[in-house]
Parts: C-alpha cells; structure tokens; sequence
C-alpha cells in the first residue's frame, strides 16, 4: 500500500497504461471490430474512465456490439463513483 499511496492525482501514465491510440481513428476501430467478429463476440465489458467508457460508447454506436461500461478509473474522472465514509479505514 505504501508504494501506490498518493498517486491518485498521477493518473494512468505513472502505470505507463493508456488507451490504444489506434482505436481513436476510425481505421483502428474497424480493425478491431473485425478482431471481435473473428473472436465471436457478443458484447465487450470495459473497464476504465472517462476516455475508455467513451470509446465504448462510440464503437456501440458505429458497429452495434453491446459494450458495459465499469468504472475503473485511476484519474478518478467519473462523477460519483466516489465512496465516502464516516468510518475509519
């Protein structure tokens, strides 16, 4: 726990993760479109913040595959997904 504390305000990039930047052309979400139609797919459970729930929605929009979103964001950009507690932790 102490190794990761405090770095709520860091976000993503101190994980070195990020989104591919491909999927933010339509060139990239049609290539992975095809990797769901060759996988069988039928619906994508993502998990992320603002950015991947985003990308969710609009690769939904475009090809009509089912996509649930769950908030796992780092950089803590998804309104009231926040716990507050009276309590101790």
């Amino acid at each position: 726990a102490r190794s990761v504390a405090n770095i709520i305000s860091q976000g993503g990039t101190c994980l070195k993760s990020a989104r591919c930047q491909a999927f933010r052309t339509p060139e990239g979400r049609d290539q992975a479109y095809e990797h769901v139609k060759a996988l069988g797919l039928d619906g994508l459970v993502v998990i992320g913040g603002d950015g991947s729930l985003t990308g969710a929605m609009v690769f939904e929009e475009v090809y009509g595959v089912p996509c649930v979103g769950v908030p796992g964001t780092i950089d803590n950009d998804i309104y009231g997904t926040d716990i507050l507690s009276d309590s101790p932790s």
